[in-house]
């Protein structure tokens, strides 16, 4: 993935955390891992290539963090173990690797291994980060503002929400939202975009947000359609003036996020 593409994602996934909320970032460090047969060493892991890889990656994070976007809290580092059953199971790993090589001779090792657990030690670097107040956002309104109205995306337990929100400590009026393409939710039955909520909505209290149901996220991506979503949220302000923005999302930033299906009662 290039550097503009990590950007990209980050920054749509800054957009789905409320802001002061806290995202969590958890990779390896690109260092040559250690191979374990027991409690006897077989060599390490050539992880050179997946070092720069992460570079670029730490790269994009940085950037983020110098916009504004992120805030690094915390940072540790904690040296995990991926075990393997035995020897043919781990050498079955290794061929798919992309920017991991096992060299010939640890690979030879391996091999001669007959019976026993094989684990790969690896160095996971884990990083908290926080979102800026809705206030501390690039081009937010400021405190005691007039109406700023956003169309945001949300997932949550595997639901995709829309987000109509007016983040102003002033109500917004005629609330338009112009989708640039057809937006089809539940399952694919209906059109979102059609909804009035998004055509003549004429009021939007100070801070208010109105959260709509889109989908499933498994439903979504299964349809294959566009998941670019471009809107024009048009409103005025108390004193008449006409205030407009322009949003962009791409859906597939949320394509492989984990999520765990927790009952309400749980």
């Amino acid at each position: 993935m290039e550097t503009e593409d990590v950007v990209h994602v980050l920054r749509n996934v800054q957009q789905a955390v409320r802001p002061g909320g806290r995202i969590l970032d958890i990779h390896p460090l690109g260092i040559d891992m250690a191979v374990l047969a027991g409690s006897r060493g077989l060599g390490f892991i050539d992880a050179s290539e997946f070092a720069l890889v992460i570079e670029a990656m730490d790269e994009a994070v940085g950037q983020v963090v110098s916009e504004g976007l992120l805030e690094e809290l915390r940072a540790l580092r904690r040296v995990v173990l991926e075990r393997f059953d035995d020897s043919a199971e781990a050498l079955d790993e290794a061929e798919s690797w992309t920017n991991l090589r096992l060299p010939a001779e640890l690979a030879r090792r391996l091999r001669a291994v007959e019976d026993g657990q094989v684990d790969f030690v690896d160095t996971v670097r884990y990083r908290l980060f926080a979102t800026p107040a809705a206030s501390q956002l690039p081009g937010a309104v400021t405190e005691h503002g007039e109406a700023g109205v956003i169309l945001d995306v949300e997932l949550e337990r595997g639901l995709f929400y829309l987000v109509l929100e007016n983040l102003g400590d002033e109500p917004a009026h005629a609330v338009r939202v112009r989708f640039d393409a057809p937006l089809s939710g539940l399952g694919g039955e209906r059109r979102i975009d059609r909804l009035q909520l998004f055509r003549r909505l004429e009021f939007l209290g100070p801070r208010r947000r109105i959260r709509v149901f889109l989908d499933r996220s498994a439903l979504l991506f299964a349809r294959d359609e566009p998941t670019a979503l471009a809107v024009t949220v048009v409103w005025r302000t108390d004193r008449g003036e006409r205030r407009s923005r322009e949003i962009h999302h791409d859906l597939a930033a949320y394509r492989d996020f984990p999520y765990l299906e927790v009952p309400d009662d749980a």
